[in-house]
């Protein structure tokens, strides 16, 4: 194999950039009680998840978005955004998730960014070879070959099996 001659450190950053980012959305969507950003934001997870061979987060993302986009009536889709985050203050800019994991989330990130690392290495500037023995994988591109390599038509397969057991049912 070829010797690496990039640097390895900018593009983690890169990648840690992107998907920080897609968590801010998250965030900021959650704080200001807007559902359907969530929902477009829950777009890019499913490839995330399917990238991170996270297979349970996959399956239950891809439900919730194929819920939402094809089985749900109207009715049905305005009573689950209703009530997928709360605001127990009534001022803006303060909804929260219905299971409070927000607050597990900042304190998480709020520990893995302490420390002067990014400054005191210079990570947002270029240095040729420089490497920290880590390579961030692009969990989008991943996710993307894992669902069109047959997680997305095994899905499809699974959730036209339950579709049909329930029309049976009925």
């Amino acid at each position: 194999s070829d010797k690496f001659s990039g640097d390895r450190s900018l593009s983690n950053s890169i990648q840690f950039k992107q998907q920080f980012l897609l968590y801010r959305e998250l965030t900021c969507a959650v704080k200001e009680g807007d559902t359907g950003r969530i929902l477009e934001a829950l777009k890019l997870l499913i490839f995330i998840f399917a990238g991170a061979n996270k297979q349970n987060y996959t399956t239950a993302f891809m439900e919730i978005y194929c819920m939402f986009r094809y089985e749900a009536s109207p009715s049905l889709k305005n009573a689950i955004l209703d009530n997928w985050l709360v605001n127990t203050t009534g001022q803006p800019g303060k909804f929260l998730e219905d299971d409070h994991l927000q607050e597990h989330h900042i304190r998480l990130l709020t520990d893995m960014m302490s420390g002067n690392m990014y400054r005191d290495e210079k990570l947002h500037y270029f240095k040729s070879g420089r490497d920290f023995g880590h390579t961030a994988k692009n969990m989008i591109n991943l996710g993307y070959k894992s669902l069109d390599g047959g997680k997305m038509h095994e899905f499809q397969a699974n959730s036209t099996n339950r579709a049909n057991v329930l029309r049976t049912l009925r």
